[in-house]
């Protein structure tokens, strides 16, 4: 089996899941098997599922387990899956019609590679073409990434093709970063393999009011907790350590501001001073400052609070 396909599903809107789904099948390669892990919705979609006779005819397996997140999720699916490479496709994004083909071509010519990414159309909730994705990740690379994937994550699960075997090296999906558990994932992976990149839309990654891109306070927990874990790395040489810190930085800065305009002081000044020990910033300091203001003492420490928040 050349190409497992695993679709994870969590409360998904059913017109995107469908639309999920038409993509995978519309796909010129043909040489794939569809694992769909369903994480608990309620109510279930198995009898959705098994209802679709195209779907079905594709050696389609469907799973329903009980809510224990995407990182989980994945993990099922890969232990179920029989293919070569692996594809993942998040239930409200969509595959382009050539996106299996195009990256099984790459890395079946490309040995030395573990895994490929894509570029992506940002789309919204009709479908309407709103962005380009890599057109916002200016330190997107191919080769040995890993120092580039710690200035910024340009890899999601919607536009990634993976070697069976780099998850033999590399492990699994890690539960305890929660959404972040895929960047976690690449960041481990870049470590070990070469990752290779096209500069073709293959994905469309969908933006809309309940996708976890939404859900900022919790990613950005996630990703400071991975930021420093980075940062014990004895690999990393002094000036990506410094890069880190200052994506740290602002990473916890603004973590300080929504915390702060919520009204928990406390948890903005902590906040606020680990920003401002990774690197000196005047908006920390700021911060700081108004945390220790008691609670609506004048109209100035409002507007100052609001200040702050804004970042």
């Amino acid at each position: 089996m050349p190409v497992s396909v695993i679709i994870t599903i969590y409360n998904t809107h059913l017109d995107f899941l469908k639309s999920a789904i038409d993509s995978v099948l519309r796909q010129s390669f043909r040489d794939f098997e569809v694992i769909i892990i369903d994480d608990g919705s309620e109510p279930p979609v198995g009898d959705f599922i098994r209802g679709w006779d195209e779907l079905m005819a594709c050696r389609t397996q469907y799973l329903w387990q009980p809510n224990a997140g995407a990182a989980v999720a994945k993990n099922a699916g890969i232990k179920r899956s029989k293919g070569c490479f692996i594809a993942f496709l998040d239930s409200d994004d969509v595959f382009c019609p050539d996106k299996i083909e195009r990256c099984h071509h790459y890395l079946s010519g490309r040995k030395d590679l573990g895994m490929v990414f894509s570029d992506m159309d940002v789309i919204d909730t009709d479908g309407n073409v709103v962005g380009n994705w890599l057109g916002m990740k200016p330190h997107a690379g191919e080769g040995m990434i890993y120092e580039n994937l710690l200035r910024q994550c340009f890899i999601i699960p919607s536009n990634s093709f993976i070697r069976r075997d780099v998850f033999g090296r590399v492990g699994l999906f890690r539960q305890k970063y929660g959404i972040a558990h895929d960047y976690d994932f690449w960041l481990r992976a870049s470590r070990l393999f070469e990752i290779g990149m096209i500069k073709e839309v293959l994905s469309q990654y969908r933006l809309h009011g309940c996708n976890l891109s939404k859900q900022e306070d919790r990613i950005r927990d996630n990703i400071i907790c991975i930021l420093e874990e980075q940062l014990k790395n004895a690999k990393v040489n002094d000036a990506v350590k410094m890069a880190v810190r200052r994506r740290l930085a602002r990473q916890l800065y603004h973590h300080g501001a929504s915390a702060f305009y919520q009204g928990n002081n406390q948890t903005a000044r902590l906040h606020f001073v680990k920003s401002f020990t990774h690197q000196m910033n005047f908006g920390a300091l700021m911060g700081i400052t108004a945390s220790l203001l008691p609670t609506l003492v004048s109209r100035g420490a409002i507007t100052l609070k609001r200040w702050v928040a804004k970042g």
